[in-house]
């Protein structure tokens, strides 16, 4: 009988030596020591991360909400604040994440979805720490006012030319980030984690919307400005009195050249006078542009904007500059009207305008009525085309001489861009479609976002034989939702409240305009619905006005006429039909209403709504 094997001996026939039960039991133990160990290690290494995280998640509220605006106004020195603490909050984080056992842990079952996204996540928020947020801080030396405005006609082009690459950079690091925080799996990770990685996406998609504007605008401005060749622009001067669709009649213009930065101002011209109207069209005109606008817009100077697409005015009005008086290249157009030029001219000290002292609080007033009563007896307007086109190119003039106060002149030059009152076009493709992308051209979008509808109204002044009677009209909008029908569409109505307060009697006939309408504003609005959407009716203090239906930008727009008599209050009520939403549309709609800017900015209200479903 064969004696009795000890529990843990080798029953082997090779000859090796049986392993005793102690030594078996010893292996045992230290391989749960070495497993308990590595587990303790990864959870010291998460703690360490999450604590380092949690540390960062404050800093991170506080420093990414920030936009474009909150930069130009001194936002770099308080995000400069944050990046060292921000620094070495994700530094300690990121070296928890980085460890090896750390690292092998991620590819456990069951647990390994979660470190991996907790790594995900630190190495994230190092990256935003580390390669986003130092360009950002770098663009206090950019958004210095003291750069962004000319300074003795010479614009200083160096430190945006320096900047551009590294927020170039930081954009495509927020991008690649993005998609990496993406790409955590929801579903596969603790609620805990999934929330932390949503959150940080909304933060890094606000950021993107930074990194993007800043690199594009930074890689822009210097071509614009001559860097790569001299560039010659047309500035056009908006005469709010005389309405159009992007605010104002072209009123007068400037010549502005750029070399390398350096700009010279000349070439001052009233439209009327040196450009005037053509026989034939300068430029095709489509079918829907006939409709909406007539030969006008390709015949006469001063009707180019009956579109409301700045492009496409400010490339016929170079056009008919071409042929009627400077035949050279026109690299594009600015359009600024007498409000937004007396924003930037709070920052800079009053000028002499023909033996008048003219500041940013009588500017518009002087340019927009007060120039019509100086020459009274100027039958032919000579005298006042001269002065005013002179009077708009010295006031030009000034915003190339050092500000008193910088900082207030770049804050009137960006409310003038918000206001859609400074319009930017460029003749080179690619720089267009740039300007467009970040809204500097007034266009429409050519697809409204889902959930944000664009309802545009925009008026020209057609009183008989002309007139300047748009300077006493004002007016305030509201935008209501109807109910709900039964295919999910629904209707929209835009009340107009409208109120014309133009005296009967003792204007000059080139405000009042003459005939049998004299002193009677006539207006004709055109009404662009969003896209989808389609503009169904019109009244005017409740009695229907035909339609002259067309399209335009991708929309339905429609056409019609009204009159003002001296002293008139009008609501003119607008109605739409909004589709039913699509299955991706977000459940709540934030509509968009615009209307050209007038001597005096109409209060539009605009309440988000709930989508039809």
């Amino acid at each position: 009988m064969e004696p009795e094997q000890p529990i843990g001996a080798s029953t082997a026939g090779d000859g090796s030596a049986p392993v005793p039960r102690r030594r078996w039991w010893r292996w045992v133990a230290a391989g749960a020591l070495v497993v308990v160990g590595l587990g303790g290690w990864v959870v010291f290494r998460t703690w360490q991360a999450y604590s380092a995280l949690t540390d960062a998640r404050a800093t991170i509220a506080d420093t990414l909400q920030l936009s474009v605006q909150d930069l130009l106004d001194g936002g770099t020195d308080r995000i400069a604040g944050a990046v060292d603490r921000l620094q070495e909050q994700s530094g300690r984080a990121r070296d928890a994440v980085d460890d090896p056992v750390f690292s092998l842990a991620t590819r456990l079952p069951f647990v390994g979805a979660d470190l991996s996204g907790v790594k995900t996540i630190a190495t994230t928020v190092d990256g935003i720490a580390t390669q986003v947020l130092p360009p950002l801080v770098g663009l206090a030396g950019v958004v210095d006012p003291a750069v962004l405005l000319p300074q003795d006609h010479q614009f200083d082009l160096n430190p945006i030319i320096a900047a551009a690459p590294g927020l170039r950079h930081a954009d495509d690091e927020v991008r690649s980030y993005l998609r990496q925080v993406a790409d955590i799996r929801r579903d596969d990770v603790m609620t805990a984690i999934g929330s932390a990685a949503d959150e940080l996406s909304d933060r890094l998609t606000t950021v993107s919307s930074v990194t993007s504007r800043a690199a594009t605008v930074t890689e822009l401005i210097p071509p614009m400005l001559g860097s790569e060749g001299t560039r010659r622009y047309l500035v056009l001067f908006q005469n709010l009195a005389e309405a159009r669709s992007t605010g104002g009649m072209f009123g007068s213009y400037a010549v502005m050249t750029v070399d390398h930065g350096r700009i010279v101002v000349g070439g001052q011209g009233a439209t009327q006078r040196t450009i005037d109207r053509f026989d034939a069209p300068v430029a095709p005109l489509s079918a829907d542009e006939l409709n909406l606008y007539g030969l006008n817009i390709a015949t006469i100077s001063m009707d180019v904007n009956f579109t409301p697409d700045f492009p496409r005015a400010a490339a016929l009005f170079s056009l008919m500059y071409q042929k009627r008086v400077d035949p050279a290249p026109i690299d594009g157009a600015i359009a600024v009207d007498p409000v937004a030029l007396a924003g930037i001219l709070k920052g800079y000290p009053p000028i002499d305008i023909g033996g008048t002292t003219v500041a940013a609080s009588n500017l518009a007033s002087f340019l927009l009525s007060d120039i019509y009563r100086m020459f009274p007896d100027d039958r032919d307007k000579t005298q006042r085309d001269t002065f005013t086109a002179a009077a708009t190119g010295l006031a030009l003039e000034s915003l190339m001489s050092p500000p008193t106060d910088a900082a207030r002149a770049l804050r009137g030059a960006r409310q003038g861009i918000a206001d859609h009152r400074l319009l930017v076009y460029s003749a080179h493709p690619d720089e267009q479609s740039t300007l467009a992308d970040i809204g500097l051209t007034g266009e429409l979008p050519a697809v409204d976002v889902a959930g944000r509808p664009t309802f545009m109204v925009a008026l020209a002044d057609r009183t008989f034989r002309g007139s300047k009677l748009s300077f006493y009209l004002s007016g305030a909008t509201t935008l209501t939702a109807g109910s709900c029908a039964t295919d999910g569409s629904r209707e929209v109505t835009m009340r107009m409240d409208l109120t014309f307060a133009g005296p009967a009697s003792g204007l000059l006939e080139e405000i009042s305009g003459s005939g049998p309408k004299a002193y009677t504003l006539t207006d004709e609005f055109r009404v662009y619905a969003p896209t989808g959407a389609t503009f169904t009716a019109a009244d005017v203090d409740g009695t229907p006005v035909e339609i002259t239906h067309g399209s335009d930008f991708g929309r339905e727009a429609g056409l019609f006429q009204t009159d003002f008599p001296p002293q008139s209050r009008k609501t003119v009520t607008l109605h739409f039909e909004l589709p039913a939403p699509g299955v991706d549309d977000p459940g709540s709609v934030t509509p968009e209403v615009r209307i050209p800017p007038a001597v005096t900015a109409w209060p539009v209200d605009a309440p988000e709504f709930d989508a039809c479903r």
